[in-house]
């Protein structure tokens, strides 16, 4: 599908890159939360496969300008320690008031979707900004329900009450970072608050199984992992 991508102002000294079918017509909108590594190759991809599908897609830039290459991902991991909850949702309104302005947009169709850092905070939007979503995709989202976080982040359980849109949870089963034990206390939170929601858990991948750039990468499953994810939208950003 012919397509344009660009940056975007999206004010308080954050910018967001996003990508759109060529057109004119109003579409269904997705947030894009990034990885570690901030705004580069793969997030700009992702994007563009959502707009590809027929989505807004846009990506606001949470670290403000920094990004990282594999080789600095200790730098990376440094930046995302210093990266506060209220300053990514912060920088999320200003995503949604973009997307809602712009033209191109229907704002009665909002999505997020996260991956790995972005995962959680993909969680975290579910419920801070509650109101304006249809749905959220969580892939390989650490720090969300950790018994302790090594990166110092809080987890995010007693969130879900404020919850309205229906979740999607995708992990690779040999992910080091986010043990089994995690995945079910997500589960039992989610059950007991009597929220939507969907978990799968992919055997035989670890962590960065839909990123192209990443060594935990396997074909076969992100595949399978991003049909989920397109099924997902279609029900939440299509259906009336």
């Amino acid at each position: 599908m012919a397509q344009r991508s660009g940056w975007l102002d999206l004010g308080d000294d954050v910018r967001g890159f996003w990508a759109a079918p060529e057109g004119t017509g109003t579409l269904p909108a997705v947030i894009v939360f990034m990885e570690v590594f901030g705004i580069d190759q793969s997030v700009e991809e992702l994007c563009q496969r959502l707009a590809d599908l027929g989505y807004f897609a846009l990506a606001p830039d949470l670290y403000h300008g920094e990004r990282f290459t594999r080789e600095q991902r200790e730098q990376a991991i440094a930046r995302l320690r210093r990266l506060r909850d209220d300053e990514a949702m912060a920088d999320t309104a200003s995503a949604l008031a973009a997307l809602k302005a712009h033209p191109r947009v229907d704002e009665s169709r909002l999505a997020v979707f996260g991956v790995c850092m972005g995962g959680r905070l993909a969680f975290l939007a579910n419920s801070m900004h509650a109101a304006q979503l249809q749905g959220a995709i969580c892939f390989y989202g650490g720090g969300i329900a950790p018994v302790e976080d090594h990166l110092g982040r809080v987890p995010l359980l007693d969130r879900i009450g404020a919850m309205r849109a229906p979740l999607l949870l995708l992990y690779g089963a040999e992910d080091m970072s986010i043990a089994p034990d995690e995945h079910a206390r997500i589960v039992s939170a989610l059950s007991a608050a009597r929220h939507r929601y969907t978990l799968s858990v992919f055997p035989g991948v670890g962590h960065g199984f839909l990123n192209a750039h990443r060594p935990g990468y396997r074909a076969d499953v992100a595949e399978a992992a991003w049909r989920s994810a397109n099924v997902f939208l279609e029900e939440v950003l299509h259906a009336r």
